[in-house]
């Protein structure tokens, strides 16, 4: 059974076990205290749309984040369920356990050399006889590898991997990166794989385990690695990708990275992204010739694109792909199917969807995590951005949103809160003020070029074939408010009986109240990170739901709140919609 097959049977028992925190109280404009609180990761700083929690055998209360989209921004279809499927992982769930959540394995990751977690589909079978004898052999486990558990260790950056994830998304779904969100462990399960990664792995692979083993095992705060209260780690859960294959056109890899810089530069794919030439002069406007090499365009100048901002260390020879059908309906717009592959790694060419489908290999960056590096002579610079002759219209228009939202104090705490970029390292990790940096330089860069006419937005595949006019700049500026040509638009006010489904939790007289109007009691439990709560924001003014059935009498005596609007009874194992 593949991934896919193996999540979708999964989404059956996606119900709401933990309904968000306090996560998104915070308005965004309060950028001062949202930095302070990134200093370290603290466990109830209000972020995302909704948390889960996990409950350790030793009684850790882990935390899971579904991300908010960045303001304006539509993402990918299956975003949503996809960091969905991610955040359902119990990573203490055995089979047949009827808590809610979804039972994995957890393995050492020994391929390769960062020692992150790898989770695998347990199909029914032994947890503890799969975590402590199937996983030794890295190449021979017996189910599907479905997600990745990394940190910020050696030259892997956890805010890179989730900064990625949300700069995909803010142009257009770049590079295809894989769905990604914040993740916490308790530090005395995750010495358990710490301990087993350093005996089975050899290497640069076991000198890497034995030092994350020795991270898990001290009591020494590491503000890149644990928690504030230092009893967790806190890193990125992401989907590992099936179905890929390396991109070998562009990976152009070398021990020196100068030289492997330069060998990518002249690939024919980065040649003519960056031919001054019109696309109509590179390629024929026939569909089956011109989807091929315009997808291949695209996708080279938005690696470039990206891989500047976030200073990639570790990406030539390490560049994936995945085949496709791309096709026109009758309609006239372009469908598209996955091409699986066989055994050999070759596309399956057997069941063409449709007569006239041609197969296009699109980009996909799985490998995301050494970004943000200082000083890297590997990385792009923006002289190689200022190359790029072609671009999408939509990925043009996200760039240039992005530097908006960040001139206009939005996208800084965004990011800080929701990707974790924060402040520099003596890992060499920048930190998000030159992050900033480079979106304003790359935004400026292709704004300037797109005016002068050395930049063409002449890679929309339908718009070539019909011969239409490329996108002009100005055209494209004057709809800059949003990439989705849309104004963001503030979430309707729920009613005050909100419409949650909640299985297997018994919740009794929950409060319904206004941010403002927080009493002692409950900012006492919001500090404790005891608060199950769900929030909506309406002109500013925000409502949470608060339980205080579960928590005993004299955890928190200050005062509540007196600002009681609602009272529910939840009985347990029941819906409320």
């Amino acid at each position: 059974m593949n991934k896919r097959s193996y999540w979708n049977r999964q989404r059956k028992t996606l119900l709401a076990f933990g309904l968000s925190s306090l996560a998104g109280c915070l308005p965004l404009n309060k950028q001062e205290e949202v930095s302070q609180l990134e200093a370290n990761f603290q466990l109830q700083t209000p972020r995302g749309r909704e948390t889960k929690f996990f409950t350790s055998p030793s009684g850790q209360k882990e935390i899971c984040v579904l991300p908010k989209p960045f303001p304006g921004v539509k993402y990918d279809d299956g975003d949503s369920s996809g960091e969905e499927e991610l955040c359902a992982a119990d990573f203490y769930k055995v089979p047949g356990d009827n808590r809610l959540g979804t039972a994995v394995a957890l393995c050492p990751k020994m391929s390769s050399t960062f020692p992150g977690v790898e989770l695998y589909d347990l199909n029914k079978l032994d947890k503890a006889k799969y975590e402590t004898s199937l996983c030794k052999n890295q190449d021979n486990r017996p189910t599907d590898r479905i997600a990745k558990f990394k940190q910020s260790v050696s030259c892997s950056y956890s805010g890179s991997i989730l900064g990625y994830y949300h700069l995909s998304r803010i142009l257009g779904g770049a590079g295809m990166v894989p769905n990604a969100v914040v993740r916490t462990m308790d530090r005395r399960a995750h010495l358990k794989i710490a301990e087993r990664g350093a005996a089975w792995s050899t290497g640069l692979n076991a000198t890497l385990w034995n030092q994350v083993k020795n991270m898990d095992s001290t009591s020494n705060f590491n503000d890149n690695y644990t928690t504030a209260d230092n009893t967790q780690i806190f890193g990125v859960l992401s989907d590992n990708p099936s179905n890929e294959v390396r991109y070998a056109e562009i990976n152009a890899n070398s021990q020196d990275g100068g030289v492997a810089k330069a060998r990518f530069l002249q690939t024919a794919p980065v040649k003519n992204v960056t031919n001054p030439a019109s696309a109509a002069k590179i390629v024929a406007r026939d569909f089956a010739k011109a989807a091929p090499v315009l997808q291949q365009m695209r996708d080279m100048g938005e690696l470039i694109l990206m891989d500047y901002i976030f200073q990639q260390q570790d990406r030539f020879g390490n560049i994936h792909s995945k085949f496709y059908w791309f096709w026109l309906n009758e309609a006239g717009k372009i469908e598209r199917d996955k091409i699986k592959l066989d055994d050999s790694e070759r596309p399956i060419l057997s069941n063409k969807p449709n007569p006239n489908a041609v197969v296009v290999k699109k980009l996909l960056l799985k490998d995301n995590d050494c970004g943000s590096r200082a000083g890297n002579p590997k990385a792009f610079t923006i002289s190689e951005l200022s190359l790029v002759r072609h671009m999408h219209p939509r990925t043009y228009k996200g760039i240039r949103y992005l530097a908006k939202q960040w001139q206009a104090g939005i996208a800084k705490p965004y990011f800080e809160r929701e990707a974790l970029l924060n402040t520099p390292d003596a890992l060499g990790r920048e930190g998000i003020a030159e992050f900033g940096k480079r979106v304003i330089a790359a935004s400026d860069q292709l704004t300037a070029n797109c005016k002068n006419g050395k930049l063409l937005l002449d890679l929309d595949i339908t718009s070539h074939i019909k011969n239409s006019p490329a996108a002009s700049c100005d055209s494209i500026l004057e709809a800059q408010d949003s990439p989705n040509v849309e104004e963001p638009k503030n979430p309707a006010k729920p009613p005050e009986e909100a419409k949650i489904e909640i299985i297997g939790t018994t919740f009794i007289k929950t409060k319904l109240m206004d941010s403002s109007q927080l009493g002692d009691g409950e900012k006492c439990l919001v500090r404790k990170g005891l608060v199950i709560s769900g929030f909506w924001e309406n002109a500013g003014k925000g409502h949470i739901k608060l339980d205080m059935k579960s928590f005993p009498k004299d955890l928190c005596p200050e005062s509540f709140s007196s600002a009681t609007k609602t009272f529910f009874l939840f009985e347990q194992h029941i819906k409320i919609n």
